[in-house]
Parts: C-alpha cells; structure tokens; sequence
C-alpha cells in the first residue's frame, strides 16, 4: 500500500495562531511539536532562503521526537534553481543538514522548485543533471513550472536520474505546466498552491517589472497569490487524480502551500480524509472553529 504523507509547506505562520495554534501559549509551547502531533510531514521553505546550519535541523529531531513516522522534504536554496550560482561550498552546507535529517530517520528529500523562466532546453537539461551529480544519494524532487518540461525527452531526463517531477496546482496563466501527478521509481510528490488567478496573474507581473529593472505596481504582499482555499468539489478531484498515478508508489507526499490564515492545513485535514478513506482525522479545536466545514470529518 501507499504511504501517504500529507502536509503543508512551512509551520512557522503567525497567522495559523488562532486558526491552528492556540491564542494563548506558555512559554514552552513549540509550533513544530504541536504541528507533528496532527501531521506527518512539513515541507522546510526556510532552506530556500538562508543556508541553515545543521543545529537547525537537530532542534527539529527534538522537537518531533518520539514522532518516528514524521519526516521533512527540504527546498534547495535558490543559489540552486533560481540563479543557478554555487559551489562546492554551498553543496556541502546544505548536504550538512540533509544528512542530519537524514540520520536522524526523517528525511524524504531535497526539493528543487524552478522558477517559471527555466524552460526546458539542453542548458536546463545540463543543470539538472548536475544537481543529480551534485547531490548524489540525496531523494530529489524536481518542480519545474514551465510547460515545455512534459515534452517526451524532459520527462526521459528525469525519470533517467531517477528525480520525480513535482506536480504543482496553480493557476494556469500563460504556459505554466498543468497538472499532471507522475511517479518515479515508487515515489510521488505533490504541491498545491491554490487558484488565486487574479492574485497570482498581478505576482507574475510585479516579477517581470523588477527584472525589467521597473518598480511593481504596487507593493503588494508576495504571498497574496497563496490567498486561497480548494472546494470540497476541487479537492475530490485532485484526489482522483492523485489515486490514478499512485500505481507502485511506495510513497506519496501531498503538499499544501496556500498557507494564508490555515487554509494549507485545512485542506490538509480534507485531503487526508480523502486519499486515506477516513470518516474522522484527527484535529485541534482551534482549526475546527476556524473552519466549520472541518466538522464532518473532525
């Protein structure tokens, strides 16, 4: 059977306190504790932006201790996908904290989120390929987000390195690659980041001016295309989705990154429901008042 590993990108959220984490914490209180105890896998987003030291990664295997089934899936930092600048250096750093993770029995991989830009040709194909090389005996997720990526020979490329293609769910606006989940060698990886369309189609412009050296429209909050919470209806047929390409997978991480006021975990406790046939999940109050329609599975 599958393994089902479902989450949200991130715990660290101050507008999940209220809508996830209690309004009145004591001064031991942990998001990350509290977060393991209803959930079984976190998405880490901080290693995108900042190398972490592996401290880091040793405070989070306290933190979830006891909770053996917990596991992380960790971003590259955008040195890696986005300006595609690094070194040995670099490599060796965020290897430090994988293989903390690693050793400690919770690690499920190192993802390698691409920006929009990186079409698929034989310069991405090369650096693709290298990040394999480079992190060599580390599980990598690819996401690319450009539709030239589900071409016959990019889909050979990363099924050849062994590297599953993340499947996004995000407004399709211009060639963004639709959704289409797809296992590689018994391993399935999933991120929804809603349907803002509006919000999204105004971030898409605001990047595109700043690379143009232009100042954005507005100063709007990036994460404003994250605003958004799935439909029952939208849910059940990502799950469907989902369900067709579970065949031999061993693995399945389904990841929710439309955090905005707890909606990713809201979802979350939906789609458990869901892909593993359960009339009741288990889940805190705070999110069940949030969240009324929570209560038929709750």
């Amino acid at each position: 059977m599958t393994k089902m590993r479902i989450g949200a990108a991130g715990w660290s959220y101050e507008d999940w306190v209220g809508a996830f984490y209690p309004k009145r914490e004591s001064k031991s209180f942990d998001w990350l504790s509290y977060y393991s105890q209803y959930l079984d896998t976190a998405e880490v987003n901080a290693s995108y932006y900042a190398y972490l030291s592996p401290k880091v990664a040793e405070g989070w295997l306290r933190k979830t201790e006891g909770i053996d089934e917990f596991r992380f899936t960790a971003k590259l930092h955008q040195d890696f996908t986005h300006r595609r600048r690094y070194g040995r250096e670099e490599i060796e750093k965020t290897r430090a904290v994988f293989d903390v993770l690693r050793d400690g029995g919770k690690f499920g991989g190192a993802l390698a989120q691409f920006p929009y830009s990186f079409a698929f040709d034989e310069a991405a194909s090369a650096h693709v390929r290298r990040l394999a090389e480079d992190f060599e005996n580390i599980p990598l997720f690819v996401e690319p987000r450009h539709a030239s990526w589900r071409r016959d020979e990019a889909r050979e490329l990363v099924r050849g390195l062994g590297a599953p293609p993340c499947a996004a769910d995000q407004p399709a606006l211009g060639e963004a690659i639709p959704f289409a989940p797809e296992a590689v060698g018994g391993k399935l990886y999933v991120r929804l980041h809603g349907r803002n369309r509006a919000a999204w189609g105004r971030s898409v412009a605001d990047l595109a001016a700043r690379r143009r050296g232009e100042k954005p429209t507005s100063d709007r909050d990036p994460n404003e295309r994250y605003d958004y919470l799935y439909s029952p209806g939208e849910l059940g047929e990502i799950a469907e989705e989902i369900k067709s390409a579970l065949d031999g997978v061993k693995t399945a991480y389904v990841i929710f990154n439309n955090h905005p006021g707890g909606q990713a975990l809201a979802n979350a406790f939906e789609m458990i429901a869901l892909l593993e046939d359960r009339a009741r999940v288990d889940m805190p109050e705070t999110i069940k008042h949030r969240f009324e329609r929570l209560r038929k599975i709750a």
